[in-house]
């Protein structure tokens, strides 16, 4: 008790419920105001009984607790209950209203307090999985998946056939966002929901995939929520895990990459991944690819390796053997002055352009008068081929051969340490002029200055071969004999390929290739396709220093190519740090950013040589595209230039 001005101030002592006297004893007179105090009971709500029910509401529970009154109002979250029965100060008969999923707070109010009991009562609705988007994805898994459905709260699991998601987000009630676990191969699974207990399972609605095509390149469905990226070493075809894959695209400063897995495969799933993507992938000791503006989910990558393999034959025991004797050279009479008559004998190379093992598929004999046949002996490439004599004259002053027979061994199968005896005979003339017309060659004082046609006669699947000789020179019609009809024995079914090539005489770049195919006629004039002029670095300048990672180009025509193809190596051309496909209505790109830790291979710093290729193929589409694509068989023509630049 203490005093204050016109009375006291008294704590309370405790008391039980109902109404008291209160009195007061001052110097031996006593005072008493009667029912002047009221004890209550604190209000509090202990329990809800039962504990959960639909989320329609209606159901009748118990309440219990303590203070209750006749005005005691009940809500169940944020709804009030609309039937409330006072049974006694410590129980309330209550009647729930509707609710949603879940655990909800019940609130006990009365006119001068409030009370509530957190999680006190729990909505629940049968367990539904209503749709999954998408219903396809990756077998490397990462897709991001959304259930939609209803009761879904408490405990919640997700399974992909027998493999429970990675991550599991409960948005609501009716919507989950899962990311799918990893399969082991392609296959149609159930997708089975777990929520607080109850299991549902759906039919066999979700389709694992595998997006690698040994074709390499990219293929698929527009980018719609998902890009698939397999990796894989160029040279050998294996895969390569702990490849670092990223997109361009950035949302709220969020970086979109993946790692690859052992299968050299991950997934970047996510809604702002839509429409056209530029990816780029790396990875340690490796080059750096970049596609730019591809709209297809499934992208195969080919890294080259940045320690470049050491060239080499097989041993010579492991190499088949062509042997035999060459007849006809006697067919040549009066060579010329410093001239000698020989025969080169040779292999097919594997393709128009290709060339055969070092050491393999050549081999040189001299005529001297009365030696007939002269025997010959030469290593081989492995695989189908032909065997082609060129018999002719050599000039030992300039060094230039002039073939004027021909001899054709076709159909051998040559298999590793096998010998194989095949006797020619120098029997085609070689009589016919053939005549190329180049179409805008870039030849120019600051490019190319010599137009140079390379015709070969394809054999399908047993390879070509060239005459080793060409028709050249400065203008845009060139000729030259000396070459085969399609008539001679032995020649049915084969057609001409010619290189078309506009060079700078001593070499090097810049330069321009159009490729003239299934040629059936070589008699009349070979028109060859339009060539592509070379590009012309705009940024940075030649010589000049890169900024913000980026470079472009322009060409010397309104027709814009079907893609370039750019790399950027060392001083030597040795290592190809980075690689970008572009389509050909994009003159430049940016070199993507690689956050520091990333297991990605490494741009040097200092001097550094920029090539760039324009190139138009003969089938395309940039978002369905095949590495067999890049192979030249399917290109019509392309250029080449290439430029100095300091990487700071």
């Amino acid at each position: 008790v203490s005093r204050s001005p016109g009375g006291v101030v008294v704590e309370v002592p405790a008391g039980t419920p109902g109404v008291v006297d209160v009195s007061v004893d001052a110097r031996g007179d006593t005072a008493t105001a009667v029912g002047a105090f009221t004890y209550r009971t604190s209000l509090a709500v202990t329990a809800v009984e039962p504990a959960e029910g639909d989320v329609a509401g209606g159901e009748t529970v118990v309440v219990r607790g303590a203070g209750f009154t006749s005005d005691t109002e009940v809500r169940f979250g944020p709804v009030s209950a609309a039937g409330v029965t006072l049974v006694s100060s410590s129980e309330l008969r209550v009647v729930t209203p509707p609710g949603t999923v879940g655990p909800s707070d019940v609130t006990v109010t009365t006119v001068t307090d409030e009370a509530s009991l957190v999680g006190g009562y729990t909505y629940v609705e049968e367990v539904v999985v209503s749709s999954i988007a998408p219903t396809r994805g990756s077998i490397a898994g990462g897709t991001r998946v959304v259930v939609r459905g209803r009761g879904f709260y408490g405990d919640v699991s997700v399974s992909f056939g027998d493999v429970e998601a990675t991550s599991v987000e409960i948005v609501d009630a009716a919507t989950l966002v899962v990311r799918t676990p990893r399969a082991v191969d392609p296959e149609r699974v159930a997708v089975t929901v777990v929520a607080n207990g109850v299991e549902v399972r759906t039919g066999k609605n979700f389709v694992y995939f595998d997006p690698y095509s040994p074709a390499g390149g990219w293929w698929g469905d527009e980018i719609a929520g998902s890009v698939n990226a397999t990796v894989f070493d160029g040279d050998n075809g294996e895969r390569i895990e702990g490849a670092y894959v990223t997109l361009n695209v950035r949302v709220g400063g969020t970086i979109f990459a993946c790692v690859t897995n052992d299968e050299g495969q991950c997934t970047i799933s996510e809604p702002g991944v839509r429409g056209e993507q530029t990816v780029s992938a790396s990875a340690v000791g490796y080059s750096s690819v970049t596609i730019t503006d591809v709209d297809a989910e499934n992208i195969m990558i080919a890294l080259t390796s940045t320690t470049p393999p050491t060239p080499g034959t097989p041993p010579a025991g492991e190499l088949p053997v062509i042997f035999g004797e060459l007849s006809g050279l006697d067919k040549i009479t009066d060579p010329g002055e410093d001239e000698q008559i020989i025969g080169v004998l040779r292999t097919s190379t594997p393709g128009v352009g290709g060339r055969n093992p070092t050491g393999t598929g050549f081999v040189q004999v001299n005529w001297i008068e009365g030696d007939a046949p002269i025997p010959y002996e030469m290593f081989s490439r492995m695989g189908e081929l032909a065997v082609v004599a060129m018999c002719g004259v050599f000039n030992t002053r300039t060094g230039d051969f002039r073939p004027l027979w021909m001899g054709l061994h076709r159909g051998i199968a040559a298999r590793g340490g096998e010998r194989y005896e095949v006797n020619l005979e120098c029997d085609i003339p070689l009589d016919l002029t053939m005549t190329f017309k180049f179409t805008n060659s870039p030849i120019g004082p600051r490019g190319p200055d010599i137009n140079v046609a390379i015709p070969y006669l394809d054999f399908g699947g047993e390879g070509a071969i060239d005459f080793m000789h060409t028709a050249e020179g400065t203008s845009d019609v060139v000729s030259a004999p000396n070459f085969a009809r399609l008539t001679a024995p032995g020649l049915e079914g084969v057609d001409y390929e010619v290189v078309g090539q506009a060079v700078p005489t001593d070499g090097g770049l810049p330069f321009a290739i159009a490729y003239g195919r299934d040629i059936t006629r070589p008699e009349d004039r070979v028109n060859l396709p339009t060539m592509v002029p070379p590009a012309d670095l705009v940024y940075p300048a030649p010589g000049g220093t890169v900024v913000e990672r980026r470079f472009e180009w322009r060409l010397a025509t309104d027709a814009a190519p079907d893609f370039y193809y750019a790399y950027i190596q060392d001083t030597a051309q040795e290592t190809t740090f980075w690689e970008v496909w572009l389509p050909g209505d994009q003159t430049g790109f940016n070199l993507p950013y690689f956050p520091p830790g990333a297991p990605a291979g490494v741009l040097p710093t200092g001097s550094l040589v920029l090539i760039v290729l324009a190139i138009d193929a003969y089938t395309f589409d940039y978002d369905a595209f095949e590495f067999n694509d890049f192979g030249s068989w399917n290109w019509k023509s392309y250029s080449a230039a290439g430029w100095l630049f300091i990487n700071p």
